[in-house]
C-alpha cells in the first residue's frame, strides 16, 4: 500500500502572514510621510521705523538709523530680530526705548510669529505680514 504523503509547503504559513504584515507597514510608512511646503515670504529683513500704530495694525517704514525715542523692529535672514520699544524709563510722554532679541518664525507666507522678552514680559503673537511697497511694512494683530 503506498504511504499517503502531503507535501509540505515551502514556507509556514505564519512567515506569509508576517511578510503581509511587513510590507503593509513599510507601504503606510512610505505614504505617510510629510510633504515639505516651500512658501515664499515677504522680505522684511533690515531696520524698520515705526510711523504709526492703533490697536489693530503698526506701520513701519524702512531706515538706517534710530533715534533714542524710536519705536522699531530689526530683522535678520537666521529667524532673530531686535524690538526697539520702550524701556521703563519715561519723561513727560516719551519713552526711552531699548533693544530687545527676539526669535520670528513664519507661520505661513504672510503670517509671522514674534516672541520677545522686553520691558513687559517675554510675549509670543502672530502678525498678519503686508508690504504695501518695497519700503513700508504692516504688521496686523492676529
Amino acid at each position: 500500500m503506498m504511504a499517503d504523503f502531503k507535501r509540505a509547503p515551502s514556507f509556514p504559513p505564519y512567515i506569509c502572514k508576517m511578510r503581509f504584515l511587513i510590507i503593509s507597514i513599510l507601504v503606510l510608512l512610505i505614504s505617510c510621510t510629510k510633504d515639505e511646503q516651500t512658501t515664499t515670504q515677504l522680505d522684511i529683513n533690515g531696520q524698520w521705523l515705526q510711523t504709526g500704530k492703533n490697536l489693530i495694525q503698526a506701520q513701519y517704514t524702512q531706515t538706517s538709523r534710530f533715534g533714542e525715542f524710536d519705536y522699531g523692529l530689526v530683522f535678520f535672514d537666521n529667524g532673530q530680530y531686535i524690538d526697539r520699544s520702550e524701556s521703563g524709563i519715561c519723561i513727560g510722554d516719551d519713552c526711552l526705548t531699548e533693544n530687545f532679541n527676539g526669535t520670528y518664525r513664519w507661520v505661513s507666507s504672510d503670517v509671522i510669529e514674534l516672541t520677545v522678552d522686553n520691558y513687559h514680559g517675554l510675549s509670543t503673537r502672530q502678525y498678519l505680514v503686508e508690504k504695501p511697497a518695497a519700503d513700508q511694512l504692516v504688521l496686523k494683530g492676529k
